[in-house]
């Protein structure tokens, strides 16, 4: 719930200044001109009025209407470096590529719109071209990150028609969403996106509460799921292989399909707010059913010091043929488990600083000892869980277990530097030999097994000048312990222009 704190630094745009919003950070909206937003047009409901050829009373002509449609663009420079070290292969990865988006919101007849954007990156000719597809079977001979493209990449991310009045929204088929479990995880060249149907509902629009007005409803009905790096909607999710650029999944389900997923959800709050909280439930088809809750509090003192508290659960079942069984090697069985968490901080002048704790339940029998399942963000560590970090989190470790994470977030020469600095450790839950990972849960905790300090600073060029919307971002990652290898090296250098 709490973005520019700990949950809110595994997303690559960074996050609106103090802001304090649902999910994993990714209020992207309230963030102009330096992220994707949530949807990537980013346009708010449209408030209608009566009368007038359009039903907006505001378009003289069709050149009007024409000159009143919104464009959107993104630019990206992006520099992915890693290394491996203590492996039986270390390797040393770079990769680079240019790339960004563009695309339209026209201005609404009697409230319908029509959206598309076209997204586009290419390594220029500097990564090495592995050859195919023995190269990339043997990951070790391969010295280029494969979440990037090794050549050009075209892709449509948004089609879709909208429609908006004053007491709800909907909008479909292709499109970027984000909910706290559908996340556009927008950590390389493009985000995530679903060929789907997205509706909001507001009840009380017109109720005399204002607390009454700042609840909203939720559903959406996902068919057909387009990573991050894909250029095609496949009727899967991230624990299928398939994915391009790296993405293995589990190799037990090759070739399985699923058909989608189901939420609602109901929210309290914007980020405007001091109290803001959600409730969702999701069916991942075949795959489980998932129970949502978070909520968060910033006191706002008047001092300069204001407290702030959230909380978070998640409870778990299978759903139903349950696909995950086929998986042994990662644990097999079905998804079940609980998840808890807690944050506290101090939001002051100078700093945001954080303190959170996460749990998921370890679990005997259960898929990867009692995991959480995410089927949208396994492998890409943007999960909503408050410890989740750049290069991974709890989920991503394919076990359950516990996290701590500290974070402070600071701002420099009139917010046009800032700085994010965390810490998190991770406590594993262990298999019959008692080591980390998969197999049974143990009954106690690999203590201390693996931990991550990351760094992130951006320097936003000032809205005065003529390089508004450009900004400067490098982001360095250390994960130490992992499974088989002694650490990890991440730096992800981004130039990025949004428009």
């Amino acid at each position: 719930m709490l973005a520019g704190t700990a949950v809110a630094f595994a997303q690559e745009p960074a996050p609106a200044p103090g802001s304090a919003t649902a999910g994993a950070g990714q209020n992207l909206k309230s963030e102009a001109k330096t992220g994707v937003p949530a949807n990537m047009v980013g346009a708010a409901p449209v408030k209608l009025e009566s009368g007038g050829l359009y039903d907006e009373g505001s378009y003289t002509d069709i050149m009007d209407w024409i000159k009143q449609t919104k464009f959107h663009g993104n630019l990206r420079a992006y520099f992915f470096a890693r290394e491996d070290t203590g492996s039986k292969s270390p390797l040393g990865e770079n990769s680079f590529s240019l790339g960004g988006y563009a695309g339209f919101l026209t201005a609404p007849i009697y409230g319908l719109q029509a959206a598309f954007t076209l997204g586009a990156a290419n390594s220029i000719g500097v990564n090495p071209k592995p050859a195919m597809p023995q190269q990339l079977a043997n990951y070790s001979n391969y010295h280029g990150d494969m979440s990037l493209p090794s050549g050009s990449f075209w892709v449509a991310k948004e089609a879709y028609m909208k429609y908006t009045n004053r007491y709800f929204m909907v909008r479909g088929p292709d499109q970027v969403l984000d909910t706290p479990w559908i996340m556009p995880s927008d950590s390389r060249m493009t985000p995530s996106s679903w060929r789907a149907v997205y509706g909001e509902l507001y009840p009380f629009k017109d109720h005399d509460n204002a607390e009454l007005k700042k609840l909203s409803l939720v559903g959406l009905r996902i068919f057909d799921f387009q990573g991050r790096s894909d250029t095609t909607y496949l009727a899967n999710n991230l624990y299928m292989p398939g994915h391009m650029q790296g993405q293995a999944g589990l190799a037990a389900l090759n070739n399985q399909s699923t058909p989608g997923a189901l939420a609602f959800g109901a929210k309290y709050g914007t980020s405007k707010d001091a109290l803001s909280a959600q409730v969702w439930w999701h069916q991942f088809y075949n795959f489980s059913q998932l129970l949502w809750l978070d909520g968060s509090y910033l006191w706002k003192t008047g001092t300069g010091f204001d407290p702030l508290i959230g909380a978070q659960f998640a409870n778990q079942e299978p759903d139903g043929s349950n696909m995950l069984a086929l998986a042994k090697s990662s644990g097999g069985a079905a998804a079940a488990t609980q998840a808890y968490g807690v944050i506290a901080g101090v939001d002051t002048q100078w700093i945001r600083f954080t303190a959170a704790w996460n749990d998921i339940v370890a679990k005997q029998g259960t898929f990867q000892n009692g995991n959480l399942v995410s089927p949208y963000s396994w492998g890409y560590a943007t999960d909503p869980l408050y410890t989740t970090m750049m290069i991974n989190g709890i989920i991503e470790k394919n076990t359950s277990g516990q996290a701590w994470k500290i974070a402070g977030t600071s701002f420099f020469m009139d917010k046009q530097i800032k700085v994010i600095l965390s810490y998190a450790s991770f406590y594993l839950a262990g298999n019959a030999n008692g080591a980390a990972g998969n197999g049974w849960a143990s009954t106690s905790y690999v203590n201390g097994s693996s931990n991550e300090t990351d760094a992130d600073v951006t320097y936003f060029f000032p809205k005065d000048s003529a390089l508004d919307g450009l900004s400067i971002r490098n982001r360095i990652g250390v994960a130490q312990g992992n499974q088989s290898r002694g650490h990890d090296w991440y730096e992800r250098f981004q130039i990025q222009y949004q428009f």
